[in-house]
């Protein structure tokens, strides 16, 4: 028996690959950019804004000044 999976499971080989592909489709629809040089780090598209979201695995951390850090 062979069954097709629709989300990803846990501990597969492509699991960390789907988790990356669903992160950047909701980062880039909240309007942050991948810089080019490093794919888990990404800033916001506006022009003025001092923000950096840097993705490790599963971890994030945004940073950037009060002002600029609301969602």
């Amino acid at each position: 028996m062979v069954c097709q999976l629709l989300k990803s499971l846990y501990g597969i080989k492509q699991a960390p690959r789907l988790w990356q592909q669903y992160l950047h489709c909701i980062l880039t629809d909240m309007g942050f950019a991948q810089l080019p040089h490093d794919q888990g780090m990404y800033c916001p598209s506006r022009s003025g804004d001092y923000v950096l979201l840097i993705i490790y695995v599963d971890d994030l951390l945004y940073i950037g000044s009060t002002t600029s850090i609301t969602i």
